[in-house]
């Protein structure tokens, strides 16, 4: 890419390197490799017991496999098979339903830019060992898969991943969609499986590269897919947001904030009245939000600035409904909150949205 030296790199969600003793994977996602495991006629619950996972683990969509494991067990399977294209064969067991509903909010994206940002904020319901990056240039854009050096994936799930984002690709862009390239660290396959990687792929292939990533063109990043649908992935945002919840350890901000969710619009929201909720003082709540990072304030804000930037470019909800709904007297305090939050007035920002 030496015609093209200027990029930007930038991750899409905050993410924060695993070791190998707190790595895990959704358990669907090696359900997957055990189907795939005795579609090559071998046993997996054997496997499985021999890399040390109870099979019966896999039967709870919800469970998550430590990577240790997994790895382990990918690196077994792919031995015994002597498949090295087990990897995309494997994704041919996944569908969206595999994945909560960020499966279905990645195909109700409305652009491939919206698509990738959703998987990367929400990829902790996926695995926490690893993040996505993307990288721009004027022409080009680069998907980049990066996983934490401290627990480090199997290479043959990161050839089911790289896949699977390949294949998200090409499923909801345009038929004449098609990669710049795909580069991939691992080294290049045996002949036999070698094809596989052509026929799943269907680019430009690297191997032995410095990085894990998917090369598209800039113009099929942003343009409009066919099965984009706001309003449906606005809503299954929200559950994802409620499963991602679940799986972090449980703290009084991420309470007051779910409580601030059901009641904004209904009460003036203060720290006193969210004391009473929580049987405790005002005193005692400002203290525990402060020692994890976070005020009433703070929260109450925030939330509100999230439910107007989705009510103002994704409804055509009046802009006194919208200000009611968010606790404002009226579409006045909206307007200049929206300017504090945004630098654009509600009418500016429906503009743009």
């Amino acid at each position: 890419m030496s015609d093209q030296p200027q990029r930007n790199t930038q991750a899409m969600q905050t993410h924060t390197p695993q070791t190998e003793e707190n790595s895990t994977a959704l358990s669907a996602w090696v359900k997957a490799l055990c189907v795939t495991v005795e579609q090559h006629g071998l046993n997996a619950e054997d496997l499985c017991a021999r890399a040390g996972l109870p099979h019966d683990k896999l039967n709870n969509p919800k469970e998550r496999v430590p990577v240790r494991i997994s790895r382990k067990l990918w690196d077994m399977a792919v031995l015994e098979t002597q498949d090295e294209a087990l990897g995309l064969k494997m994704i041919k067991n996944l569908h969206a339903a595999h994945f909560y509903t960020l499966g279905y909010a990645v195909l109700a994206s409305e652009n491939l830019r919206e698509a990738f940002k959703r998987m990367s904020d929400f990829a902790l319901l996926i695995t926490n060992s690893g993040q996505l990056l993307v990288e721009e240039s004027t022409e080009e854009v680069r998907i980049k898969l990066c996983p934490d050096a401290g627990s480090p994936a199997s290479l043959y799930s990161i050839d089911a991943f790289m896949a699977l984002l390949a294949n998200t690709c090409m499923l909801l862009a345009d038929p004449n969609f098609r990669f710049n390239g795909i580069y991939l660290q691992r080294p290049e396959p045996s002949p036999h499986a070698l094809q596989e990687f052509k026929r799943s792929f269907g680019a430009p292939l690297h191997f032995a590269a410095a990085e894990n990533a998917l090369a598209l063109p800039k113009h099929c990043f942003e343009q409009a897919l066919k099965g984009g649908n706001a309003a449906v992935s606005g809503h299954l945002d929200l559950l994802n947001r409620e499963a991602l919840e679940a799986l972090r350890p449980k703290r009084l901000t991420d309470d007051v904030k779910r409580w601030i969710q059901t009641q904004l619009g209904k009460h003036t929201l203060t720290d006193d009245l969210a004391a009473r909720h929580f049987h405790m003082s005002a005193r005692t709540l400002q203290r525990k939000l402060a020692e994890e990072g976070s005020s009433f304030s703070t929260l109450t804000d925030q939330i509100r600035s999230e439910r107007a930037h989705h009510a103002l470019t994704k409804t055509q909800n009046p802009l006194t409904a919208v200000a009611l709904d968010l606790g404002f007297s009226d579409a006045s305090a909206l307007s200049r909150a929206c300017k504090r939050w945004f630098g654009k007035s509600p009418s500016d920002l429906r503009g743009t949205g």
